[in-house]
């Protein structure tokens, strides 16, 4: 019982002169970082939500971008004020990833073989040459609705694609190096 006190004392001392010297114990080679992604769009309530049906758009402060104006955007390739962010990085192996929706609307952050086009037919157009995505099940587990996030992943290393499979423009390239 004395032993034991003693070492628990020897511990907590240790501890506290490490402190008070502003130093820590060395970090763990397999301490791990959580990358978080965003995927954004600044939907309009009213407007979307007139055209589309109630809830398409959740509420949000900062939804300026009419529906008039996210269709008139197809034609270019997608609304710019929807994306992954950031849309490349590079990461260790043994990190994870994750990501949160930050917009109004559903998204999806799923890991794609190639980027392509995405479920929604007519957000399609602007990427006819591409691969479809969609023409098997659909993982509706990487779907994510406003205010909620994925949990995290841990990936291989190499190039990985995610893409919101509703809105196709909205991708990321994730690099996995070894340590």
């Amino acid at each position: 019982m004395r032993k034991d006190r003693l070492f628990r004392a020897a511990v907590l001392g240790a501890g506290v002169a490490m402190v008070a010297l502003g130093t820590t114990a060395p970090a763990s080679a397999s301490s791990t970082k959580n990358h978080e992604f965003e995927l954004r769009d600044r939907c309009d309530v009213a407007t979307f939500n007139a055209a589309l049906g109630e809830e398409v758009c959740a509420g949000q402060k900062r939804g300026s971008v009419t529906f008039d104006r996210f269709i008139a955007a197809l034609d270019d390739g997608g609304h710019k004020k929807w994306n992954i962010h950031p849309h490349d990085r590079t990461i260790r192996l043994g990190d994870t990833v994750s990501a949160e929706n930050v917009g109004g609307e559903v998204h999806s952050f799923t890991r794609v073989p190639v980027f392509g086009q995405g479920c929604v037919r007519e957000l399609n157009e602007p990427f006819a040459g591409e691969p479809e995505l969609c023409n098997g099940p659909v993982d509706f587990s990487s779907f994510v609705g406003p205010a909620e996030e994925t949990a995290p992943q841990q990936l291989g290393v190499g190039v990985h694609r995610f893409q919101c499979l509703i809105h196709p423009w909205m991708r990321a390239t994730i690099t996995v190096e070894a340590k």
